[in-house]
Parts: C-alpha cells; structure tokens; sequence
C-alpha cells in the first residue's frame, strides 16, 4: 500500500500533460463542504494541484449493496460505478476526461486537477447514489 497521500498525486514527469494550468500562479482551491459530508470517503489535497477522494476498502463501505449485485466491494467495482456515474455528470456538464483514478486493492481513489468539478460530482452523484441502495445497483448492474 502506498502512503496515503500519494494516491492521485501525478508523477513529475506527467505534469507536463497540463500546460494550460499555471500552477505559480494558481490560487489556493477551497474545499466547500465538510469531512463528515464524505464519509466514509475523505479527501487528500494536493495543492496546487489536484485533490483526490479516497475510501479504504478495508471500511466494506457498501459492501452489502455490492453483495446484492453479485460484486464484491473492491476498488476496481468502485470505479465500476463511478465510471457509470461519470458518463451522467459528462453528459450533464460538458466535461470530458476531468477524473482518474488511482486505486489499488486496499484504497479506492478518484482524482482530478478540476477540484469544482469532483467536489461537485461527489455531492451530487456519488454521495448521492449510496444514499439510495437501489438506485446504487441500477449504476453498479449497468
């Protein structure tokens, strides 16, 4: 496992794909909304980056709504879903290509150098698809 912080952290040598970005004179991206919103997933800031959202497997956040879809609650059925969700939000925003991912088998993590646009896609879609078990299946049978 890595250390936390370095989920979604983009190596040197990538930043290069960015170029319309000026990080030096990039200001500091707020965070609108609170820890306890998230949870049970949480936020690494790398600023002036990117953020990352992260959910540790291990917490079987979900599991039984996985179970119930024939999946099991690992990272790759995780991005199964947001992956779905992301094509909705796309669609709904205009934005292509705006998150990644980074996970492995102890951490699920989604990123973005578009901070707005993940903080809204968690509140908005996420959070709001495992707030409802069966609306959650529909996107994890897709």
């Amino acid at each position: 496992m890595k250390d936390i912080n370095e989920y979604g952290l983009l190596q040197d040598d990538e930043w290069y794909l960015l170029p319309w970005i000026d990080y030096e004179e990039r200001p500091a991206f707020k965070i609108w909304f609170t820890p306890e919103e998230t949870a049970p997933f949480f936020i690494i800031q790398h600023h002036p980056y990117s953020i990352s959202l992260l959910l540790k497997i291990s917490d079987k956040y979900k599991s039984n709504v996985f179970n119930k879809s024939g999946l099991e609650a690992s990272s790759a059925n995780w991005e199964r879903l947001c992956k779905n969700l992301i094509k909705i939000y796309e669609e709904e925003n205009s934005g292509l290509n705006l998150f990644k991912f980074d996970s492995d088998d102890e951490v699920f993590c989604i990123y973005s150098e578009y901070v707005d646009d993940l903080l809204q896609f968690t509140r908005t879609y996420l959070k709001a698809v495992c707030n409802d078990d069966k609306l959650m299946m529909s996107y994890l049978i897709t």
